[in-house]
């Protein structure tokens, strides 16, 4: 009786760490269930009286006299139902005056009834997410976008093509509704080819603990031992710490091969973290044999970066790599893994018929294939 409940407790902890893992971090797609209208470059009246309001200073933007878009109180029921990646030009008209390189849709600086985009999304955040580290991120808007988080205004990122993440921990209603505001302006064009206009790629919410993996934070690069016999991973980790206690915390890697087998493994590094700060740490670990990347055999490792707090996991974070050799020989051209390899490629821009730059994945991936004989 006595081993079988010892051997029932065992498992009950296992399944307790197992799940404290899986839970550590949470990104949650937000690509349904958003609200679209057009505003206006030109006109603030007809653009929702952005920035006519009384209070409307970026500061005090969830001020209670405010009625635009970025409040809760809104009334969104006559705005169009989309899902993203959108991108609103793709339903434009063509007109011969307008721009070429922009496929002579109707959008840009002659347009301005046509070239600011409004869109809206209201969610709900569970009151025990309270204490965790809550941000929003945007993979693409083209471009020139304002966003709000529960009428507070989080920042702008004039390029569409930079990846956009926001702090909304201080901001978030626990265990109620939020609302989520952005302003896209196509006004104005960065390149000369068809660039789209909106929220064009997709948008993420990601829950993490205070002490966790910063955004795209970790770095995984090789030193191959010729014949490649063995390879030196190394594996640059900047950790954040959001809450405001300092704190000491250890950081852990494991190399899985492509069956999830761990196939390397680091000592244990540990960091102090001062409150609010961002540190960093270099490791490596030695692997055996490696299984190269190449075109015709595409092998993918994983890089499974573990933080823990008080001997408590806070954060896993995965990353994907690909190791492979690669040189250029005056005399045999590019080499990989010490084999000659024509290079070929196509001029391809991000846009696609029928979706304009809100091109989902299959269709990137079909595009790919096509490349091949």
């Amino acid at each position: 009786m006595k081993t079988r409940l010892l051997l029932l407790a065992t498992a009950l902890m296992l399944t307790l760490s197992i799940t404290a893992q899986t839970n550590a971090r949470e990104s949650i797609l937000l690509d349904k269930g958003w609200k679209f209208a057009f505003g206006h470059a030109a006109d603030p009246k007809k653009d929702f009286n952005c920035g006519t309001e009384y209070f409307n200073y970026l500061t005090k933007a969830n001020s209670i006299h405010n009625e635009g878009p970025y409040a809760m109180k809104f009334n969104d029921a006559d705005w169009q139902e989309v899902s993203i990646p959108h991108d609103w030009a793709t339903t434009l008209p063509y007109a011969p005056e307008a721009s070429h390189s922009h496929g002579y849709k109707t959008v840009g600086y002659k347009y301005p009834e046509t070239s600011v985009g409004w869109y809206r999304k209201v969610i709900s955040i569970p009151a025990n997410d309270e204490g965790k580290h809550i941000s929003l991120r945007f993979d693409g808007i083209f471009r020139n976008a304002r966003v709000w988080f529960n009428g507070f205004y989080m920042g702008t990122e004039p390029s569409g093509y930079a990846t956009q993440i926001y702090d909304v921990t201080e901001y978030v209603n626990y265990g109620g509704q939020n609302l989520i505001c952005v302003r896209a302006d196509a006004t104005l064009e960065e390149g000369w080819f068809y660039e789209g206009a909106g929220i064009y790629r997709d948008a993420w919410l990601t829950k993490t603990s205070a002490v966790s993996v910063a955004p795209f934070g970790t770095f995984v690069y090789a030193d191959i031992k010729q014949p490649y016999t063995s390879a030196t991973i190394h594996i640059d980790t900047e950790v954040n710490n959001h809450s405001l206690k300092a704190t000491t915390c250890e950081v852990e890697q494991r190399l899985l091969d492509a069956e999830g087998h761990e196939v390397g493994k680091t000592t244990i590094a540990t960091i102090t973290l001062r409150p609010k700060e961002t540190s960093d740490c270099k490791q490596t670990l030695s692997l055996q044999a490696p299984h190269l990347w190449s075109t015709t055999d595409p092998y993918l490792y994983k890089v499974e970066t573990t933080v823990k707090v008080d001997g408590h996991v806070t954060d896993v974070y995965e990353t994907t790599t690909g190791i492979r050799d690669i040189a250029f020989d005056a005399d045999r051209g590019f080499l990989l893994n010490g084999q000659p390899l024509k290079l070929k490629g196509v001029n391809m821009h991000q846009d696609h018929a029928g979706v304009g730059a809100a091109m989902p994945e299959a269709l990137m991936a079909w595009r790919i294939k096509q490349l091949t004989p």
